[in-house]
Formats: C-alpha cells, structure tokens, sequence
C-alpha cells in the first residue's frame, strides 16, 4: 500500500525565512525531519544544518553571512555554525536558531539524503520547499523505528550521539541496528578508533 505524501508542518516557516535570506545552499537533515515528523517532538533541534552542492557555493555563503556581522560561534573541519543575535530586533536573522554551513560538498540534493548514517535523518527540504527523503525515512516515520545506512562509510562516532538524541524525541534503534555499529567499529581497529577519539576530543586512549 503506497504510503501518503509527507506534508510540512508549521515548523517549516523558518526554514522558509531562512532560504529568503540565505540564497545558496538547502536544508536536510535533523531540522527537516523535525518539520515533517506529524508527531510533537519532546526536543526542539538546536540548530540548522545548510549543505552545499558545491564548494564555491558554500565559501559565497560563509563570506555572506561574515558580513552580515552575523556572529560566529565556532568553525570545525567540518564548517562553522553562526548564532544569530538575541538582543537585536532590526537584525533580519533575529530570532532564527542557529545556522550551521557544512563544508563537506554534497554533489546534489539526493546524494546528501542517502549518504546520512540514520534513517531518521534522510530527509531534505529544497529551496521551493518540497520534500525529499528515501523509502527508509518514511517506514521511520510510520514505525518509529531507527535503521542505519547499510554502508558503514557513513557511520562516525557521532552516529551514537545521534542515535540517543532521538530516542529522547521517540524513536527506537533495534539491537540488530546497533550491532551494524558495534561491527563497525571491532572493523576499523583500535588504533583508527583512538585517532578518531583523539580527533573528536582531544583526548588519548589507550587500549592496552
């Protein structure tokens, strides 16, 4: 039975107002599920994630945005994440969430949805504010029911903080789910593990 379509829900007027003050760049991800979910959540996301089909398109945005005097909180490898101003009711991104721009270039819209590491993330909403997600987004959807994506390339030590911040918002992850994880992770070997910790916090582990 074909399922029906996904609708947005109220929540999607910011990304609306987002995309008429950012003119590169899409919404997927967290956010996107959050206005399409038909459920309150417990959580509010704490911010918006903006990808980028090309490199040039992400650099245009980060260059928009620094002189929009919006404030910078933090720039990682893997982009940098604006704040907009609380005390400031004549800035135009008064009262948005934060605005984090992904360096990592995604090709294409598509491409993006497919490549995040759980179901419950593969989900997008373009810039003339149509849906886009996979088959295994809407059986998430409907069951509330966590499956990672079957090509471990996609997984990182983040997926597990992924994992419990929605289950705060309702969603369970099947223990056959998880084990595609554990086998991940006994896969890449303790020495690429400690790296990856060290690279994530700083901090040196020893597995002797």
């Amino acid at each position: 039975m074909a399922q029906p379509p996904l609708k947005l829900n109220t929540h999607a007027s910011v990304i609306k107002q987002c995309y008429s003050l950012i003119p590169y760049g899409f919404v997927a991800g967290g956010y996107a599920n959050y206005c399409t979910a038909k459920w309150a959540h417990n959580q509010t996301p704490n911010d918006i994630d903006f990808f980028f089909k090309t490199k040039g398109e992400y650099e245009e945005m980060e260059g928009l945005l620094l002189a929009s005097n919006l404030p910078e909180r933090f720039r990682t490898d893997n982009g940098i994440k604006f704040t907009p101003p609380i005390l400031d009711p004549q800035h135009p991104f008064y009262g948005l969430p934060p605005i984090n721009l992904i360096s990592k270039v995604r090709g294409s819209i598509e491409g993006c949805v497919r490549g995040f590491d759980l179901s419950v993330s593969q989900v997008s909403i373009g810039r003339d504010m149509k849906i886009g997600c996979t088959e295994e987004y809407r059986k998430t959807l409907s069951t509330f029911h966590i499956t990672l994506n079957n090509n471990p390339t996609n997984y990182g030590l983040n997926t597990f903080h992924r994992i419990s911040k929605y289950y705060l918002r309702g969603y369970f992850t099947p223990v056959e789910e998880i084990e595609k994880l554990l086998a991940w992770i006994r896969g890449i070997g303790e020495e690429e593990l400690g790296k990856m910790i060290k690279e994530r916090s700083g901090m040196e582990i020893s597995f002797d």
